[in-house]
């Protein structure tokens, strides 16, 4: 009320202020869906006192422009969120009106654990990056400024414990559906990379077989040439362009983007089945199994996707 009075608040615009008052029940507030309706301003309130808990202005804040960011600095972002509309109630974690309770790490972290926020949505699975398009996902936000975030989808990975299988997938349908069970024994592994749609020079071919039955799998390749062949496949059936990368070169390095690893499990499950992944470390873990690396250079890289 009394920024508005003074002519503080602007359309399109959403503040957070430090606030000299107190509190006796949280060091921070805004406004939050869960508890009225939408609004644009939140506020840290400097002397306030939770019991409990030590006074909120004995809380660091960040010495300098390039010292980490301190406890103020993470609860000003925090109720950005909750003005952005995260988390929602959606959400697989979602707890205590608009938090999540899976990471004492997370952001948007509210539980019995001392609060130690360091990442955006641990798991990348409740507000940012999720995939769905029937939860609100911070990715999407209009906020946010990326020049290419609009060619841009999240693949996300599940696991098969019964199959000891892995599928990927960047359909958001596909991913609600998992998510909701709606495909029995799948599981989220807690990995997720970005793709482009399109345009980016190589197109992903996205094959299925139900031919090493009740196992299912996937195979996704970048290869033109390879996609051709595999279509001539009868065990194979093509379904579509799942999504694009850029090709690496001969050696597997990126010009554009990072490394997206293909891993061919050499069917020790009585099955064929792959692995695509980002991450290095989960790349050799998955060779010291017995993975075998497709693609170029030594760690087989299919494609270089956005980092």
């Amino acid at each position: 009320m009394e920024m508005q009075g003074a002519g503080l608040m602007q359309a399109n615009r959403l503040d957070v202020v430090f606030y000299g008052g107190s509190s006796t029940f949280a060091c921070s507030g805004a406004a939050n869906p869960f508890y009225g309706p939408a609004g644009s301003v939140g506020a840290l309130y400097l002397k306030a006192v939770v019991a409990g808990y030590m006074p909120c202005g004995d809380n660091p804040l960040a010495d300098s422009d390039a010292a980490p960011p301190g406890y103020w600095e993470f609860s000003w972002m925090h109720e950005a969120m909750h003005l952005l509309g995260v988390v929602d109630a959606c959400a697989l974690h979602e707890t205590r009106g608009g938090h999540v309770s899976d990471s004492a790490d997370d952001l948007m972290y509210a539980g019995e654990q001392p609060w130690t926020p360091s990442t955006l949505d641990v798991g990348r699975d409740d507000y940012f990056g999720h995939g769905r398009r029937d939860c609100a996902d911070l990715a999407n936000s209009p906020y946010l400024e990326s020049t290419d975030e609009a060619n841009m989808l999240f693949a996300v990975e599940y696991f098969h414990e019964g199959f000891a299988h892995y599928f990927v997938t960047a359909m958001p349908e596909e991913i609600a559906g998992l998510d909701a069970g709606a495909f029995a024994g799948w599981q989220r592994t807690g990995q997720t990379f970005r793709v482009w749609k399109s345009g980016t020079g190589a197109d992903v071919c996205r094959f299925f077989t139900t031919a090493f039955a009740p196992k299912s799998s996937h195979f996704y390749t970048s290869d033109a040439n390879e996609c051709e062949f595999v279509k001539l496949n009868p065990v194979w059936t093509y379904e579509q362009i799942a999504f694009a990368v850029v090709l690496p070169d001969y050696l597997g390095e990126c010009a554009t983007g990072i490394p997206l690893y293909r891993m061919y499990n050499g069917g020790q499950t009585g099955a064929p089945n792959h692995r695509y992944t980002t991450d290095p470390a989960v790349q050799r873990q998955m060779m010291n199994m017995g993975f075998v690396p497709e693609g170029q250079g030594p760690a087989g890289v299919m494609g270089c996707v956005p980092g």
